[in-house]
């Protein structure tokens, strides 16, 4: 068998980025999310491999580790948002304190899902914020997931 890559490809044209810390939790995020016919889902452990990978891909969806070690995942959040505002941004937390979540969704998240994820809840989350936008965005027609 040959050895995964940490990206695996998908029909769907959707671009996919999970950004988790904890490399369990990102190797299951990443093959649940392609198993499941989102696109190409692609996935890293660090801020800057992310942020390399972005100067030349625009994901339409950002899983994003809020608790990575040495960031502020908030201040990441409204970054993304300012710069991607159509983005499909689901954030994850171990922080489970209502406050943070208010924080998270109004640093730009679409959802905060707390940690250990379900991955169903994600990807349920995942197509209604995609299928929500592809009503504003014409473009977006065509990656609207069923």
């Amino acid at each position: 068998m040959p050895p995964r890559t940490e990206a695996h490809r998908a029909p769907a044209a959707l671009q996919v980025v999970v950004l988790e810390h904890n490399d369990t939790l990102r190797a299951v995020l990443r093959d649940s999310l392609s198993s499941r016919g989102l696109g190409e889902v692609t996935a890293f452990g660090q801020m800057a491999d992310l942020r390399q990978h972005m100067t030349q891909h625009t994901p339409d969806v950002l899983v994003l580790d809020l608790d990575l070690p040495g960031m502020e995942g908030l201040d990441l959040c409204s970054e993304l948002r300012t710069r991607l505002p159509d983005l499909a941004l689901m954030a994850t937390s171990a922080q489970l304190r209502g406050d943070w979540r208010a924080a998270a969704l109004n640093a730009g998240a679409d959802h905060l899902f707390a940690k250990p994820v379900l991955v169903t809840e994600l990807v349920a989350g995942i197509r209604r914020v995609l299928n929500r936008r592809a009503v504003r965005l014409p473009h977006a027609a065509a990656k609207t997931v069923h």
